[in-house]
């Protein structure tokens, strides 16, 4: 057999079968089966499988930056505060924003977030591309989900400032969007009606509301 094809034979994923008396090559990969144009070992056969290789060669994975939002993304999710702090239910309202963020946002650099950077992220989630039928792009307003990823972006920095990789929450206070008429109390503000309602008020506050959507809230 010549030099050539015994070299050709070590290339990764590469498979020769003999037909009649003919070699042909294939590159069989993770189901794939592409037959290699050219004879085993040509010039024409190497650039062939070049091509191919190259198609469906996995590229390497970025490095994460160690104080990235990717990187605080993935330490949060191996802290106390998340595996064991916070119900159930309440982690998995997170996993519906966190991969969202990460996969935006997650190069950005942690102490190098600023409040205009919060503002983006809020107004990148404030609105909900669509495609109409004819083929044109129409953007639904979503303020309830741009303050969800405000309100967890706020979590993870308050994390970044426990582990010190920020001096500041650049998401307190942060300006959130309208959601409608009746918007939700604030911690202040359920406290001064839990002190001064009576007590059929509080009772129907704790367990009559719970749960309900906000204008259902609001007609009860």
């Amino acid at each position: 057999m010549p030099s050539s094809v015994m070299a050709m034979v070590r290339l990764r994923y590469v498979q020769l079968y003999r037909v009649g008396g003919r070699l042909y090559g294939y590159y069989r990969r993770d189901g794939l089966r592409i037959r290699l144009r050219g004879e085993p070992g040509s010039a024409e056969f190497l650039a062939h499988y070049a091509d191919v290789h190259a198609r469906h060669e996995r590229p390497a994975p970025a490095a994460v930056h160690p104080r990235s939002l990717a990187a605080l993304i993935a330490a949060y999710r191996q802290s106390p505060e998340y595996l064991t702090e916070i119900k159930p239910s309440t982690r998995a309202d997170y996993e519906k924003m966190l991969p969202r963020l990460a996969d935006k946002f997650g190069a950005g650099i942690v102490h190098e977030l600023a409040r205009a950077h919060v503002r983006k992220v809020r107004d990148h989630f404030a609105w909900d591309p669509h495609r109409e039928g004819d083929g044109s792009e129409t953007r639904r307003p979503t303020p309830a989900r741009a303050n969800k990823a405000i309100a967890v972006l706020s979590v993870l920095m308050r994390h970044a400032v426990d582990l010190g990789w920020r001096a500041d929450n650049p998401c307190l206070r942060a300006t959130k969007l309208r959601t409608g008429r009746w918007r939700a109390w604030t911690d202040a503000e359920v406290q001064r009606f839990l002190e001064a309602a009576p007590a059929h008020m509080r009772l129907a506050a704790l367990v009559g509301l719970h749960g309900l959507r906000g204008s259902d809230a609001a007609r009860l």
